[in-house]
Parts: C-alpha cells; structure tokens; sequence
C-alpha cells in the first residue's frame, strides 16, 4: 500500500462549517461542490431594470458568472476584469489580466477570487478592483479551487494537492498523491477524495488510503460532488456512478450510461441528482438508487407489434450549455440561444424564462449565452454574449406587452401572396421585460386554432405552423392573429390580414360599408379582388343570403364582425362561371333575400359578367386634350 504524506491543510474540517455559507450567493457549486444553493429564494418573475451594453469588442465573447457585493456587480469578459454599480449599471473599474479566468469568479470574505490555469490565484477588492494578494501555485490547474471554511485547495496537474488561506493567499502547504490530476479534490468529512484520469479514486485520512475504488474504461477530469454524509458523484466521459466511500467491498453503488450528457458536474440536492443532455434534457435521478424520476412510456404500434420506449427527463427550451444549478425551489438552467430558465425542481415544470437580445444597432452574437447569475435579494444580474450585463428586479415596473417581428407572411407593396411561396404563418415574439411565457403563446387562422399545431424555433424566437401540402389554403383574404403573454400579464396582439390568389394582376374593387352598402351592385370578371371597408362605425358581417357552394362569408375571417376601420377582401374564383348571381346582407344589420331578389337592410349584389364598356368621351370633352383630365383609376 502507498502510504501518502499527512496533509498539513486543516483537512480536520466540520461539515457544520462547510454548509454555513449555503445561504450566501458566492460563486462556484457551493458546499460539497453540489451546484446547490436550497437557501436563496429567486425572485418571482423580475423584470429587466437595465442593459448596460459594453461594446461590440465584447460580443461572442463568453462571460463569466457574475458576483454582487454592496453596490458593485463584478465579472469578465475573457481578459478583462469589470465592477459595475448596481444601481445604474455604470462603469466603475476594470483591470486588465494575464489570461482568462478558470471556473468561476467566487465572492469569499469580502473580496473577490479569480483562478487562473496558469496557476495563479489572486484577490480583489470588489469597490475598486485592486488587488488584495496574488500567489501562484507551483503548476497548471484544470479546475477552480475546493473552498473550505478557511482554505482553498487546488489539484496542480503534475499530482500535488496545494492549499492557500482564502483571506490571505498565504500558502499553506503541498503534498505530493502521485500521478496526473485532472479533476479537484473533494472534501468528505474529514477526509479528501482524489481522482485520477484513468479512473482511480481514492479517499485519504490522515495521510493514509483508506478507501479506493477502479472505475473500468474511465477518464475523470471533473471534480466529484458529495451529498457530505454517504455518497459521491463521480462522472466520467458517458457515465454517472454513485460511490459508497465508506465501503471497500462494494464501491459503487449505482451507474448510469447517458452516452449524450454534458460534460458538467452533476448537481445534488436532498436525495436527488440532477444533470442535463446534450441534446437538451433535463434528467432527475434518484440518488441511492439512480432510479430516474421523470421518466415517460411512449407506446407505439408497427405492423401489429407493439414496443414501448422509455423516455427520460424532460425537454428544454433549447439545448444547455451548463449543468443545473439549485436555486431554492427551482433549477436555474442556462441554455442556447440566450435562454435563462428556471425549472421547478419536483415536478420538472418551467417556471420562468427569459431570452436575452442584442440591443438594436449592435452586433448580433454569433451564438449567444449568458454567464452563470449572482441573486442579491430580489435582484439577478448576469452578462451575455451579446455584450450586455443584464440587471433584473422583482421590483421593476412593466407594463409593455410582448412584440412581434419577422411576421409570416411578409406583406409586400404587392398586397398580395403567390399560394406557390405561402410557407405558413408564424412570428418572432420577444420580451425584454419580465420574459415571454411560452405556453401563452396562440395561433389563430381565419376561424381555426392553430396553437395545438405550433412549433417553436429556439434559435431565432420564432412561433410558427408551417402550410398544408395536403390541404392548401383556399384563394382569398385571410386573417393570422397571434397573441403573446408576459410574466407579468401584459399581452401583446399581432393581426394581419393577407391575400392569397394565384395572380396579382386582377382588377380591385373597393365597396364601402356605412349608412349603406357602396356601391350595392357590383359587375365584375372572375379573378376580381374585391375589399369592402366598414366605415359604419360598428362590426358588420357578409354573407351570401343563400347557402352555395362559393363559401361567400366574411365570418371565416372576422367571426364577430368586421372592425370599424378594417377590410376583409373576396377573390372572385377564377373558374367561377359567367351570369353567376350572389345577393348577400350584412348578417348583424341586414336579412337575406331567396336567392333572386335583394333581402332587406345592408344588403349588395355580385354579378359575375363581362363589364360594360364605358362610353367613349368626346374630343374635347372633360377627358381629352385640354380639358381637366379625367380622375385617377381605383387603386
């Protein structure tokens, strides 16, 4: 057996000590490396206060997390160290370093810590920036310290364990474990677990092994997390084991293959392990036995023989970028495309998300994150890859609802869409206030509810049904309305109406709706695109006085009327025959005739002909040569 060196680092610590920070946002994965932070309670649907935008220099670079202490939020971008005052969001310093920040920045004692993978360590007055102590360790690190109540230690990749005291950066001791290291120690109790890459475990007492553990095939290069008490997480490049530390006749307690997950620390909490995939879930598991808690059956019939498939975890919004973290009552879960979510950590339920955007103007990122949050009270803040440090409040007013843009179909000064480019209805909804709820998102076309339907691209925002190859819209005017809902009940409202025909050279024929309808009969040429304006004052509806088969309705577009002040239009079909007759009333004001007649009230007529040729103007006349020339066309 080797026999290692008694470590002179004040490993004889108090679990009671380490977890007496748990209340305190500082940074890092917390007590027992974890990710896990049960005490602070995230606040309930913040609104965004203010961006304060660095510049383009900073865009698409990846952000630290973010720490706050009294008036001043501290992170980095890449290089360069910045302190910001919380309450306006202005610069107030920033430093320049040697080379970027390894782990997180971590807020301990009053001052804020940095690591380096060159190895050195310093700490910085958070008011100000300057710096309090540096030291260095005696080689390259792979990951951010262990943090004890007095101390942090470090693994330096040539195989020594390396202490300093974290008010000071007063080195305290090394000791040489042999071999390569990759992932950071772990406190357990009074005793250290350290890994190696090729799958060794070990767990040291006072200078001596007494547990060890072979993990087949493994390279461990993530520091283990421990729930303190019995078990330790250890994840290798596709598989999460649960260790019994304490039991050198059945190290292992569990194993799960998750051949896609994210190369992150899982995260624990109570009796749960928590950790997400690549390709975007969110899995639940529990921690004595690895049984999976979200776990659905989907059943499927092919040929008369059924299979059922287990599916675990649940769906994300996009996929992740980070593991969870435990944040109170939820998992705070930072994902692609600029999402920040909040899940409900029992039932796996979205709580609350907010998707960051580039300021108008501004460089757009080419993948856009953002860096881990630091919750001061009711406050959140955190940076992006768009270039932005964001500032969120419980307490922040909004009340502008959400917005949409990129609407489908685009509307050009045709006024009128080819069924041939129709690609479907849709829109990008964003909300920079308090977030976009996502199931309060609706599609609703002409009188159908396309919501059950509509599919959501997380990289751009987008909200969308995409056209029916099988059932292709019928010619004609049609109405997209879409409404969107904030977290703080504000809705926004999206209504467009859109001509869908198979040219857009056919004559227009305006008809307007008042004390009467104008002009009440109409002879116009198949193709004719027709638009009848209510100028009445109040909702007006129209519809063929018998039931045919030329579906001549306006209700499939406005069921409760049209608007005072809107449009609906009528493409006459092309193939509809000549000497076709359609009397039609305004449902709401009018009554139907039998078909041959007028009905009474606000009531019109269609004749399907050839228009008669107007009389010619004389030589001379109002329209020729001299005269005041004759009135434009209707547009």
């Amino acid at each position: 057996m080797i026999r290692y060196c008694r470590f002179g680092l004040g490993l004889a610590l108090l679990t009671a000590a380490a977890l007496a920070c748990a209340a305190t946002w500082t940074g890092g994965r917390g007590p027992g490396h974890r990710g896990a932070y049960p005490e602070i309670t995230f606040p309930e649907n913040p609104a965004t206060v203010w961006k304060a935008y660095l510049g383009k220099d900073f865009v698409n670079i990846y952000p630290s997390n973010t720490v706050v202490v009294d008036n001043t939020v501290v992170f980095a971008y890449g290089r360069y160290l910045f302190g910001f005052s919380t309450d306006v969001g202005v610069y107030v310093w920033h430093a320049e370093l040697t080379e970027n920040i390894l782990g997180d920045i971590l807020l301990l004692d009053g001052q804020v810590i940095v690591s380096h993978p060159s190895g050195q360590v310093a700490a910085r007055e958070p008011a100000s920036g300057k710096v309090l102590w540096k030291q260095e360790l005696s080689g390259s690190i792979r990951n951010g310290p262990t943090v004890s109540d007095t101390l942090l230690y470090y693994a330096v990749k040539d195989g020594s364990i390396e202490g300093i005291a974290r008010k000071t950066g007063a080195f305290v001791g090394q000791t040489k474990v042999g071999g390569k290291l990759e992932a950071g120690p772990l406190l357990f109790g009074k005793s250290m677990i350290i890994c190696y890459p090729n799958g060794k475990i070990i767990r040291v007492d006072d200078g001596i092994i007494k547990w060890d553990a072979e993990l087949p095939n493994a390279l461990i290069s993530l520091t283990p997390v421990t729930d303190g008490t019995s078990t330790v997480v250890v994840n290798t490049v596709n598989t999460v084991y649960a260790l019994n530390p304490g039991n050198t006749q059945a190290p292992v307690r569990w194993f799960e293959i998750i051949p896609d997950r994210m190369p992150a620390p899982v995260t624990l909490d109570n009796n749960r392990v928590y950790l997400v995939t690549r390709s975007g879930r969110l899995l639940s598991m529990d921690l004595q036995t690895g049984r999976h808690f979200w776990t659905r059956t989907t059943v499927t019939v092919t040929g008369g023989k059924t299979t059922r498939r287990a599916d675990n975890g649940i769906e994300l919004i996009a996929p992740p970028i980070d593991g969870p973290l435990v944040v109170g009552n939820y998992l705070l879960v930072r994902m692609q495309s600029g999402y920040l979510a909040l899940y409900h950590k029992i039932s796996g339920k979205l709580a609350w998300v907010y998707r960051i955007k580039a300021p108008k103007g501004a460089p757009a990122p080419t993948n856009a994150f953002v860096g881990d949050p630091a919750v001061h009270g009711s406050e959140v803040y955190f940076a992006g890859t768009d270039g932005n440090l964001y500032h969120l409040s419980a307490t922040a007013p909004d009340i502008d609802p959400p917005v949409f843009s990129f609407v489908s179909p685009e509307i050009t000064d045709r006024g009128f869409i080819d069924p041939k480019s129709f690609q479907g209805v849709g829109a990008i909804v964003d909300d920079e206030g308090s977030g976009l709820q996502p199931t309060a998102v609706t599609i609703r076309l002409d009188s159908n509810d396309l919501t059950p339907t509509m599919r959501h691209d997380p990289k751009t925002g987008a909200y969308y049904v995409g056209a029916n190859p099988m059932a292709p819209l019928e010619p004609g005017m049609h109405r997209l309305v879409m409404t969107a809902q904030d977290y703080r009940g504000n809705v926004g409202t999206l209504a467009l109406n859109f001509i869908l025909g198979t040219k857009d050279t056919g004559e227009r024929v305006p008809v307007t709706i008042a004390g009467e309808i104008l002009p009440r009969h109409l002879k116009v040429r198949p193709g004719t695109i027709i638009s009848w304006t209510n100028k009445s004052g109040a909702p007006r509806s129209i519809v063929a006085d018998t039931n045919d088969e030329t579906f001549f309705s306006s209700d499939a577009q406005y069921p409760d009327g049209i608007p005072d002040g809107e449009t609906w239009v009528w493409i006459v079909p092309e193939d509809m025959e000549l000497e076709t007759t359609i009397y039609y009333h305004d449902r709401l004001n009018g009554k139907p005739g039998n078909g041959e007649n007028y009905g009474t009230g606000l009531v019109g007529l269609i004749e399907v002909a050839e228009p008669e040729k107007p009389a010619e103007t004389p030589v001379g006349g109002p329209g020729g040569p001299g005269g005041p020339g004759l009135p434009p066309p209707i547009p």
